[in-house]
């Protein structure tokens, strides 16, 4: 389920036409990454709307049945063992809701997980996850009850443990799931990258959040964490290895973070950031924009800008020169460049892992580390200065 937000989050930044080129590059993984990172830089794209439903691809099947679903003399009997302290766990809601308008009789009973009742039950079928919905009666008077919970009856009834994290892990005897966060941060660099807002976005994706905390790197807390994790620089966010409970986010968590030797991931590759070595900010580009003043049905070459937006690209100075002037012609010799419209990028873009990771496939990155986009078809109309034409480009890419 978390992975749907993420790749819904992808393809909502893929309407953009040299987004839309990435995506259909490069793996799925590496376009999570850049959604993760997007996200984590508060644009807002990543300002989705709809919470998580923490139920997931089964529930999906029952928000659409209609009422009388089930014979209207059917009487249902559901348990739901419910674990204390938890208020992140599922409650099975949907679920519930979706059988009381069935057109059955339910009766719910709710009981702690410590009860004699809910003991019983979790040793007679060997639950593994809590907490967990069963529900008896007139099971088989209908086949709703095996699409909504997607498996076949058992022992006269229907069981669905915990469908998402967190929740308590019964073998373990604790609760997982919930994600401890530290980010270790630099209050005075006010152009560093916002890391104090990725837990809670990362809520916004379904993760259940612990304890959340901000230290500065500088305070004792902070180095003692520089220390262990051989960190270089910052902004950074550390999650706890509870976050490995969300298997669908794992390839991207991995894609952007280094896992320690005490099971936490170090999410290191927020940019801007202060270099702790030097004390230098790095991560701030400058952008040169090459358009063609004689090609009035060129595209526009600032169309680049969302998807540098998308990349968590922070830029001090922007350049415009037409391919006509001293200076653009001068950039079209230097580089080689056979296609405007086009951008180029400082070598500071080479601190932003994700685009570094995706670059390849629409440009090239020059002896002096400028980055030159080269993919102008992708884009839209352009100006081929090798053959002199006007090139209308292919709408989808």
């Amino acid at each position: 389920m978390v992975m749907h937000k993420i790749r819904h989050a992808a393809r909502h930044v893929a309407k953009h036409p040299m987004v839309r080129q990435l995506a259909s590059r490069t793996d799925v993984v590496i376009i999570a990454a850049v959604a993760i990172l997007a996200l984590s830089t508060i644009y807002s794209i990543w300002q989705i709307s709809d919470a998580v439903n923490s139920l997931g691809a089964v529930t999906q099947n029952i928000t659409g049945n209609s009422t009388n679903t089930f014979p209207p003399q059917a009487r249902l009997d559901a348990t739901l063992i419910q674990v204390p302290n938890c208020p992140l766990c599922s409650n099975f809601t949907d679920i519930i809701a979706a059988l009381n308008s069935s057109g059955a009789t339910l009766a719910l009973q709710r009981v702690p997980m410590d009860s004699a009742a809910a003991q019983l039950i979790m040793r007679d079928f060997n639950l593994t996850k809590l907490p967990a919905l069963y529900v008896t009666g007139d099971t088989n008077r209908t086949a709703a009850l095996a699409t909504i919970f997607g498996s076949e009856m058992q022992a006269n009834g229907f069981f669905m443990e915990a469908p998402t994290a967190p929740y308590y892990n019964i073998s373990a005897r604790k609760l997982v799931g919930l994600v401890n966060v530290v980010v270790i941060n630099d209050s005075t660099c006010d152009k560093c990258a916002p890391a104090w807002q990725v837990p809670d976005q990362l809520g916004m994706i379904g993760v259940a959040l612990g304890n959340k905390t901000v230290v500065e790197y500088n305070s004792t807390r902070g180095q003692q964490l520089i220390a262990r994790y051989n960190i270089t620089h910052v902004p950074v966010v550390i999650f706890s290895d509870d976050i490995n409970y969300y298997p669908d986010l794992m390839p991207s968590i991995r894609g952007i973070s280094d896992m320690q030797a005490d099971g936490s991931f170090v999410m290191q590759n927020l940019a801007p950031y202060k270099e702790l070595s030097t004390g230098k900010l790095r991560g701030i580009v400058d952008i040169i924009y090459l358009n063609d003043s004689s090609c009035p049905q060129c595209y526009n070459v600032t169309d680049h800008d969302l998807a540098l937006k998308a990349f968590g690209m922070k830029y001090d100075n922007r350049t415009f020169y037409d391919l006509n002037s001293t200076a653009g012609a001068a950039l079209v010799y230097r580089y080689n460049i056979t296609a405007v419209p086009t951008i180029l990028i400082s070598p500071e873009a080479s601190v932003y892992s994700s685009l570094v990771g995706v670059w390849p496939t629409v440009g090239t990155v020059e002896g002096d580390g400028w980055f030159v986009f080269r993919k102008t078809d992708v884009i839209g109309t352009y100006h081929n200065l090798a053959t002199g034409e006007i090139v209308t480009a292919n709408a989808t890419g």
